[in-house]
């Protein structure tokens, strides 16, 4: 049985209590989240941005600096959609050689698609799905060489299987049909402590009991699932995996204007007053 914490956020800021980073909120509502919403309302006859394999957009990279706000812009991203965030820490995955990687994978990806529409974030994507040689399996199996090549071997099913989820759900195929390989293993998801709330999933049999009842109805869209990779260090990720991000976006640090935009809205939700030469100190 493979058990998961996961913490889901359903609750976030929208783009409009972001300061700064207007560039790329203009672009993920332009290229992701207006095609979601008109996926979940099923009213449009308007193509939806497609990702340059012909897919539509439903996989994101966020990369830039530490503190950059990559977790906040990925919550804003759920928030815009109204769906709820799924969270996913590194600690989660790594040392899990004890089972396959494409369970791992799919469990999230079932937990996700029972929510659906939703919104996965894979935060220091770099640890997770590095590039081939650079898995640190020493450093996350303490060492010992008799579980590094098991490490390696979960971490390299991880990235594949993250590549198949991504392809699926550009094509609009995924998450029903991808969970059904899972049903061996068995999974659990649970949120995490002081998440909105707790999920089951039964490896697949749940999901494809759904999907059953839904297939009469083929002409249901599936809700949409949008997968966001976070890093740091998008020279450490594995090739593949970037390369199979439908959109890539980075953020850069914030400059005056937007650091006292920030400083300001930290003041009015704390009640706080600085003087004008405090807050200029603060901004330089």
């Amino acid at each position: 049985m493979l058990t998961l914490s996961l913490a889901c956020f359903r609750t976030g800021p929208k783009f409009a209590a972001l300061q700064g980073l207007q560039r790329p909120k203009q672009l993920l509502r332009d290229s992701i989240i207006t095609s979601c919403k008109q996926q979940q309302q099923r009213t449009t006859t308007q193509p939806a941005p497609r990702s340059a394999s012909g897919g539509a957009l439903r996989s994101l990279l966020l990369f830039g600096a530490s503190g950059c706000g990559k977790t906040q812009l990925a919550r804003a991203v759920a928030a815009e959609m109204g769906a709820p965030l799924v969270y996913v820490p590194p600690s989660e995955l790594l040392g899990r050689h004890q089972v396959t990687g494409r369970d791992i994978i799919r469990a999230i990806f079932a937990v996700a698609a029972r929510q659906a529409p939703a919104v996965v974030v894979f935060d220091d994507a770099h640890l997770v799905f590095p590039k081939q040689g650079l898995a640190g399996a020493a450093n996350v199996t303490g060492g010992r060489a008799a579980d590094a090549h098991a490490a390696m071997h979960a971490m390299q099913q991880m990235r594949t299987e993250l590549m198949v989820q991504c392809e699926q759900l550009a094509q609009g195929t995924g998450s029903t049909a991808s969970t059904s390989g899972s049903t061996d293993a068995g999974a659990a998801a649970t949120a995490a402590p002081g998440s909105s709330t707790p999920w089951g999933c039964g490896g697949g049999n749940n999901r494809q009991q759904q999907g059953g009842q839904g297939a009469q109805g083929s002409a249901k869209p599936q809700a949409p699932v949008v997968v966001v990779l976070a890093t740091h260090s998008p020279e450490l990720l594995d090739e593949g995996v970037r390369r199979c991000m439908g959109l890539r976006v980075q953020l850069g640090l914030p400059g005056p204007d937007e650091r006292e935009a920030v400083i300001f809205a930290a003041m009015v939700e704390a009640d706080a007053a600085l003087g004008v030469a405090d807050v200029e100190q603060l901004v330089r």
